[in-house]
């Protein structure tokens, strides 16, 4: 998993909500640098299209 953007393993014991919610995010930030648009990263993860917005603003405020 070398190359895994994730911030830390998802393959140990379950995550907590909060480690869910940086997987969430770090998997949003990878498809935002694919050119996904919110409406495709919505879809894929299961989300609204306000959590990635919001998701994508936490992203930006944390750069």
């Amino acid at each position: 998993c070398r190359d895994c953007p994730l911030p830390f393993c998802i393959y140990d014991i379950g995550p907590t909500k909060k480690q869910a919610i940086q997987i969430r995010r770090a998997r949003v930030k990878a498809l935002c640098d694919e050119g996904k648009s919110n409406a495709e990263m919505a879809g894929l993860l299961g989300v609204s299209e306000w959590t990635v917005g919001n998701d994508i603003k936490v992203n930006r405020e944390g750069q």
